[in-house]
């Protein structure tokens, strides 16, 4: 019983204590500390409406004519995890006061993209996605429109976890769309998970807990109900918090600002699709280093789809475009080993920065109390830009 009255009293009393940026929207958050926002949708070609936002510096009257810089967040993720960390600590942020074009993207079905042209989300149909549908999709729309919008023939990529995942698929598709890119800096890039130790990705592979939401018909997962609970959570019980980003991806949480985490659990997670998930199940389950696309689960399936019996892995030796890798030590999720495979794979790349050993968990490339290290994601990008 009074475990019940310690879960309700928070929502009663209107959850006391929270600071106002923890139930902010991602307009509202840039508009409450003087950084100028407006928002921008693209429909995907199989009709996914995405919404997008562009943010200019400080105290600004007028978004910059500068690069564009396009930033992707990763898995049950949205745009709004690259301004929750402090003011001064924020990469979007960051970013902006620097002078850059500043535009975040959302892919489908998270909080931003819930929009479609003929389906909902209480559509089933809705939900028929994974990652690799995003990497087709989802990333040439959204870098097609800021490029068209802005004038520019290129633009600076920054993607973190998924956000890198799908950057990587569609340049191994694609190997020509690096001409749009000036650089990918890829934050704790996953290209294969072989070595991951995340213990939400290892309960979903080694449990039958995604067959019992498959089974119970659920089809969103990691939604954004009740993140204020959690907020709350984070505010009074800190260890709690900590634990749990533990359990994410996070090896050592020291390093994590774990004073802000009730704003930043405030705007995560942000939801995702039950194929989606699968999907990071599959890749977490094959026996060798690699990054399968989707397995129907049968032969018959996967031929319809793919022409062969087993999935086909993408081949990071047609990437032709400008790198930048950026891996963390105590990342469970984008393990150093990992990092350091997809690197010898990316033979026609060229790798401008490789570095798979920052003081950094998965979720630290954003959430991190000291962000010195990004100062290297910005020399990279000045680098290339410069000429």
């Amino acid at each position: 019983m009074i475990w019940k009255v310690l879960l309700v009293l928070p929502i009663v009393l209107g959850f006391p204590g929270l600071k106002p940026e923890t139930t902010m929207t991602f307009t509202q958050l840039c508009q409450h500390l003087n950084y100028p926002v407006s928002s921008h949708y693209v429909t995907t070609p199989d009709g996914y409406i995405l919404h997008l936002y562009r943010i200019a510096s400080k105290n600004s009257n007028e978004f910059s004519n500068s690069v564009p810089v396009f930033m992707q967040h990763g898995l049950i993720d949205s745009s709004d995890n690259w301004i929750v960390n402090d003011e001064s600590l924020a990469p979007g942020f960051i970013l902006a006061n620097k002078g850059y074009d500043v535009w975040l993207g959302n892919t489908r079905g998270n909080r931003h993209s819930r929009n479609n042209t003929h389906l909902t989300p209480k559509d089933p149909e809705f939900w028929n996605y994974s990652w690799q549908n995003m990497s087709e999709f989802d990333i040439p729309t959204e870098i097609n429109y800021v490029l068209n919008y802005t004038g520019y023939p290129k633009l600076a990529y920054i993607g973190h976890s998924q956000g890198t995942t799908i950057m990587m698929a569609h340049l191994s598709e694609h190997p020509e769309f690096a001409q749009k890119l000036y650089v990918a800096a890829l934050l704790a890039p996953v290209a294969s998970i072989k070595h991951q130790t995340s213990g939400v990705v290892t309960v979903f592979s080694h449990s039958e807990l995604l067959e019992l939401v498959q089974t119970l018909g659920i089809h969103e997962l990691f939604e954004n109900k009740g993140r204020y609970l959690l907020s709350f959570v984070c505010e009074w019980f800190d260890s709690l918090c900590a634990d749990g980003l533990y359990l994410m991806a996070d090896a050592n949480t020291t390093v994590d600002n774990v004073d802000r985490m009730q704003v930043i659990m405030g705007h995560y997670p942000s939801g995702t699709s039950y194929r989606n998930i699968q999907h990071w199940t599959q890749m977490s389950l094959m026996e060798k280093e690699g990054l399968p696309k989707f397995d129907y689960g049968s032969s018959e399936a996967n031929m319809a789809h793919y022409g062969q019996k087993e999935p086909p892995t993408y081949d990071f030796s047609r990437i032709s475009a400008k790198l930048g890798l950026f891996g963390g030590k105590f990342d469970r999720l984008a393990d150093m080993t990992d990092v350091a495979w997809l690197h010898s794979q990316l033979v026609n790349a060229e790798v401008l920065h490789y570095k798979n050993d920052y003081p950094l968990g998965h979720g630290s490339f954003m959430w991190a109390k000291n962000m010195d290290w990004f100062n290297d994601v910005i020399y990279l990008i000045e680098q290339v830009t410069s000429n």
